[in-house]
């Protein structure tokens, strides 16, 4: 593959290049691009990124630069990740890149596209937000040259957007003689996603010297050979049964009872 020339080149670049063509013809006429999205990840919750990749190539007979990568990700619910977008060139070193200023998720490519070659743009998105009615994110982007009036959109992609995010709050309670007397530490569960919460396991460390003698969920007593176990150190791990689920915006509590000794 020929070399890539340097931003300050370009414009020479073209010129020679196009003395071997029609003078006369629109350049639009021999300039061909393709872009496709794609990305590795399937699913986004409120608190993950997912890369989107975008591949770009010149099918076209012209060397086309001024190249801008469009994604409007507010109108998809998403937001760019700062300082994660690159893009790279075969057989060169990817290079760092950020957005116009003030746009959403506008990227000027500073470099020329060679007829038959591909460009490789990459960068990190989150959602801005992920209601219980929100099941699926969609995204897709636009690929342009204003010097060569030209322009393509991508596929769409699609993120699933159904999560389960269970939250956990401990309080405890004890008995009016104080810690020669029961005590019950109360653990409530909240499912802030929006599918059912299931397969639920819980750890927590108790005082060195508080023994366990019942442990309840949502007023049913647990059963401590297949519920629960207790280590050396006091590690408490609490699986659930298959059969329990925590629905959207609802929740669950778990009570452990025992004494000080």
């Amino acid at each position: 593959m020929a070399e890539i020339p340097a931003k300050s080149d370009i414009s020479y670049y073209k010129k020679n290049f196009k003395a071997s063509k029609n003078s006369s013809a629109d350049p639009s006429e021999n300039s061909i691009l393709s872009a496709v999205m794609s990305s590795p990840n399937t699913e986004i919750t409120p608190d993950s990124n997912v890369m989107i990749i975008i591949s770009i190539e010149n099918l076209g007979e012209e060397i086309i630069d001024g190249l801008v990568v469009s994604d409007l990700l507010s109108t998809s619910n998403l937001t760019y990740v700062k300082n994660s977008a690159l893009f790279y060139i075969e057989g060169q070193p990817p290079t760092a890149i950020e957005p116009k200023q003030g746009s959403d998720a506008d990227f000027s490519i500073p470099v020329a596209l060679e007829t038959g070659s591909a460009l490789y743009f990459s960068f990190l998105a989150k959602a801005k937000e992920i209601n219980p009615q929100t099941q699926s994110i969609f995204n897709y982007a636009s690929v342009y040259s204003a010097d060569y009036g030209i322009s393509t959109e991508t596929n769409s992609i699609r993120f699933s957007s159904e999560y389960a995010q269970i939250s956990a709050e401990k309080t405890a309670v004890m008995s009016e003689s104080g810690c020669s007397g029961d005590t019950i530490y109360t653990i409530t569960l909240s499912n802030n996603g929006n599918i059912p919460a299931c397969n639920i396991t819980v750890t927590d460390v108790l005082a060195e010297n508080f023994k366990v003698t019942k442990i309840f969920y949502n007023g049913e007593e647990l059963n401590a050979n297949t519920d629960y176990t207790i280590d050396n150190n006091n590690l408490i791990t609490i699986t659930l049964p298959q059969s329990i689920t925590i629905e959207p915006t609802k929740f669950g509590v778990i009570q452990i009872m025992g004494s000080f000794q």
